[in-house]
């Protein structure tokens, strides 16, 4: 693993295919790629189908990534699951005393593959260091009436947090939010401010977006949280082909 696990403290992540180092070039093409993950009981856990980090880079082709969740149900309201993740700007220390800033790098290809059955998140591409193009996919999500969907807000392709991407041509579906509380789902989540980076010249194009509780959500803000950030981001997103609605907070 990358030094600041030991160094930091920090939980070893449960990823089923795991892709760090600089210079590390992975292909991960025409798998099944199938939990649940056996966690560790609690809510600092981090379970992934495909972990991306540490500099690494993967093309992901044709494959089918699926029920990335805790074997337990007593655990699905915990933010974690995720079936692909690239990159990742925080990571949270063994003791749950805090997460830390790392910015792991990480990049990628998606193509052609389905991810379904996870419990956050489907794709995420998470930090300044880490970019994706994601295309040609299907993402579907729990729906509104599961113990999947209710329970959590899931979300289907997230960029976020300074991350770089284009997302295109893809089928997302299922991102519906029915428990309790002011939340929403989204079928593709840009995100970042708030003290994080912002998310800047995202594409955002051609993709199918149906049942989901947003489309396309788009969120930067300033570092209060309430403002539009002072630089224009320039992420585009067209929604033809969708059904959903389009959110645009601050951004």
């Amino acid at each position: 693993m990358p030094p600041q696990f030991a160094s930091d403290g920090f939980f070893a992540p449960q990823a089923l295919v795991l892709a760090w180092g600089q210079g590390v070039h992975a292909t991960i093409r025409g798998l099944t790629i199938a939990g649940p993950l056996p966690g560790n009981g609690g809510c600092a856990e981090k379970e992934f189908g495909i972990l991306v980090i540490g500099g690494a880079s993967a093309q992901i082709t044709g494959d089918a990534v699926t029920n990335i969740r805790d074997a337990s149900s007593a655990l699905y309201g915990c933010q974690y699951g995720v079936g692909i993740m690239i990159g990742r700007e925080y990571w949270p220390t063994a003791n749950f005393s805090t997460d830390k800033v790392e910015d792991f790098a990480g990049s990628a290809t998606i193509t052609h593959t389905t991810v379904s059955g996870y419990q956050k998140g489907g794709i995420v591409i998470d930090g300044p260091k880490a970019s994706a193009v994601v295309s040609d996919s299907t993402v579907a999500g729990a729906g509104p009436y599961s113990a999947l969907g209710k329970i959590i807000a899931q979300n289907g392709i997230q960029v976020s947090r300074g991350a770089f991407a284009q997302v295109l041509d893809n089928t997302v579906s299922g991102h519906q939010y029915s428990g309790g509380g002011a939340a929403s789902s989204a079928g593709v989540l840009l995100h970042g401010g708030c003290g994080d980076p912002l998310v800047k010249n995202v594409s955002v194009a051609g993709n199918t977006l149906t049942n989901n509780d947003v489309g396309a959500d788009l969120s930067n803000s300033d570092p209060s949280c309430a403002n539009p950030p002072s630089t224009k981001t320039h992420d585009v997103v067209d929604t033809t082909g969708s059904l959903d609605p389009l959110v645009i907070f601050n951004s």
